[in-house]
């Protein structure tokens, strides 16, 4: 299959949409004759040229506009049409229906190919919650939690306060997106910002998770000829205690070490639980999990079905580092994505 059949969609509604484009600009500059279409906020769909994509500066920042007109209305009549039809769509998006099932099940349902785990995958591990339950079945080690949401403050304080009788830190997370959006560390001194985070946001779960102190590891899994193989682990450094979005993107307090440096015993123990949450969550093509390690060993966190391909990001970092260009890797996703499908039908 050459490029031309090739369709990078990026974009969407969520907060991680900044993400997005930046995952698309690498993308698209490993597969420089992909079509580029945007998925805009108002679900309109956008052709967007290479050159327009890759000189959008402060991706990170600042919002995207298309310059041209929408193509398509909406993301449904989108994939309706014939030149989808004919296409393996690249996923670039992340967050809300971009990662959550939503949009692979779109796609599923019209018979389109695409990168990345299918929509039973996402929707699983885009709840954190549940994700996490579902490794903890399986006698992994997982942080205590508890599902919180600013709709009942007064029990939301409550889960917080009997937590912090118990443990001196806490980390605050939205259940249901990735990117390390909304993270906050809980203290005695910080819970009242946690509660305000809480409020402005009444119709998000988060979810309230023991802090683990350790050395916090990421690992990507891409799946290979003789099944899934896990990357060198990545150690993230943060000054904070953890890595929020800041650290991971604007380079704000987080160093990240490629490989990372602990103990062969240590990255062996990583490895094999990312591939154990690769396989256990059905994640198809790569995933990215993470985990706090310590005296006893790895921690599961979160795994991330759809984790950003951008420039910087952690999984082009171990690609990288294991000689594994990002073009080699995207044309494997691709000739996966075709067979998945075709043994589908």
């Amino acid at each position: 299959m050459s490029n031309q059949n090739l369709i990078i969609l990026f974009g969407g509604e969520s907060r991680e949409r900044f993400v997005s484009v930046a995952t698309a600009q690498n993308i698209s500059r490993a597969l420089p004759h992909a079509l580029c279409w945007y998925w805009a906020p108002d679900d309109s769909v956008y052709q967007v040229t290479q050159e327009e994509l890759l000189t959008h500066t402060d991706v990170f920042k600042t919002e995207f506009k298309p310059a041209s007109k929408s193509i398509f209305e909406n993301i449904l009549l989108a994939f309706d049409s014939k030149q989808a039809a004919n296409s393996v769509f690249v996923l670039g998006v992340h967050g809300g229906r971009g990662e959550d099932g939503t949009l692979q099940s779109w796609l599923e349902e019209r018979k389109i190919a695409f990168t990345g785990s299918d929509s039973k995958a996402c929707k699983l591990c885009m709840d954190k919650l549940a994700a996490k339950k579902s490794l903890e079945s399986m006698r992994v080690r997982v942080a205590a939690s508890a599902l919180i949401s600013g709709q009942d403050l007064s029990t939301a304080e409550a889960e917080i306060n009997q937590f912090l009788l118990e443990y001196s830190k806490l980390i605050l997370k939205p259940n249901a997106e990735g990117s390390s959006v909304g993270l906050f560390l809980i203290t005695a001194e910080t819970q009242k910002d946690a509660l305000k985070e809480l409020k402005a946001y009444p119709e998000r779960q988060y979810l309230l998770e023991v802090y683990i102190q350790g050395t916090e590891l990421t690992v990507g899994v891409f799946d290979d000829k003789i099944g899934p193989r896990a990357l060198v682990p990545t150690e993230l450094r943060a000054q904070e205690a953890f890595a929020d979005y800041d650290g991971k993107y604007l380079g704000l307090g987080t160093t990240e070490i490629t490989p990372a440096e602990i103990l062969e015993p240590v990255m062996h123990a990583a490895q094999q639980l990312a591939i154990l949450a690769h396989e256990a969550l059905g994640c198809k093509g790569y995933s990215r999990t993470d985990m706090m390690v310590d005296s006893d060993g790895p921690v599961f966190l979160e795994t991330n079905a759809l984790p950003g391909l951008t420039k910087a990001s952690l999984v082009p970092q171990a690609l990288a580092y294991e000689g594994i260009s990002i073009r080699e890797f995207l044309m494997k996703q691709v000739e996966l994505a075709r067979v998945r499908l075709a043994n589908s039908l």
